[in-house]
Formats: C-alpha cells, structure tokens, sequence
C-alpha cells in the first residue's frame, strides 16, 4: 500500500452511518477500499489530463469525490482549480487536498452555482455512469455552460453496450 493510500484509508467516508444498502455505489466501493473510480485505469486518467492541457487554465471538476484526479490536477499547474462535490465530508477531502491551490465547494454537478464561462476544463470522471439519462444531460448542459468559447470537456466513462 503506498503512503498515498494509507493517507486516504484514514479520511472518513460520506455517509458513513447509513447502510450498505442505502449508499451510491461508488460509496459502497470506497467501504470496500476502491477510493477511485476509473474505467480506464490511472493510465487513462493522466492521458486525459495531458490532452485537456490543463496548465495556465481555470479548471473545474465535476465530482471530485475523495480528491484522488484532483491532486493530479493541481500537480499540472491550472491558474485555478474549483471542485464541485455534492457530499460535504469528500468536499472537506478535496479541500484539504486543494488547499492553497484551489478550492472545492458543496453543489450538485447539474447545478453548479458558478458563473457562466468561468472555465476553460471541465473534468469529469466515471461521474455520469452512475446517473440516469436526464440527470445526465443536466450536467452535460452544465459543463457546456461553465465553458468559455474553445473551452474543453475532458471526461470518461463506462460504457455499457448490449450484446
């Protein structure tokens, strides 16, 4: 286990004291060590940051969860970093992550609270997996929203195609 993951074992999880039964799915994953979620592996995570060209840029991440892409985020030097995440204690995670660098805050990724075209990034990972379509195209609208012109939208995400 690295000295990264040791550090994230210790930070307690959103809504620790519901059920099982009664978490997200990646809430439950995390109980069971998953801190991250990432269809294509790390090796698609930092490919996707390297094309967003994240240096010099305003950047805002959709769902930041516990902070993990978001430390990789600030490692690549945007001029200002903005986390949007819907559960207050992983808002703290990424806070203490960020700080000094940039900020998170409590919202809804369909529903923001920023300014129009406040962003040249928007990134979201393995966020819109886990919603149902009209959830998904309000943060799509969102994302669009936040964008300033030649603005760019860097997300993955599973996806599921019948046989």
């Amino acid at each position: 286990m690295s000295q990264r993951d040791t550090a994230d074992a210790d930070l307690p999880l959103p809504l620790a004291t519901r059920h099982d039964a009664a978490v997200q799915g990646h809430w439950l994953l995390a109980r069971l060590g998953k801190r991250v979620l990432r269809p294509g592996g790390a090796e698609l995570t930092h490919k996707l940051l390297a094309l967003a060209d994240l240096a010099a840029s305003d950047v805002v991440e959709l769902a930041p969860g516990l902070g993990r892409t978001a430390a990789e985020i600030i490692h690549r030097r945007p001029r200002s970093y903005v986390g949007v995440e819907q559960d207050p204690n992983a808002a703290a995670a990424v806070r203490s992550i960020v700080s000094g660098y940039g900020h998170a805050r409590v919202a809804d990724a369909a529903d923001t609270g920023l300014p129009d075209g406040s962003a040249d990034v928007v990134v979201g990972e393995a966020m819109l997996t886990m919603k149902n379509d009209k959830a998904k195209a309000a943060i799509v609208a969102e994302a669009t929203r936040l964008l300033r012109r030649g603005g760019r939208y860097a997300i993955h995400e599973l996806a599921l195609k019948p046989d």
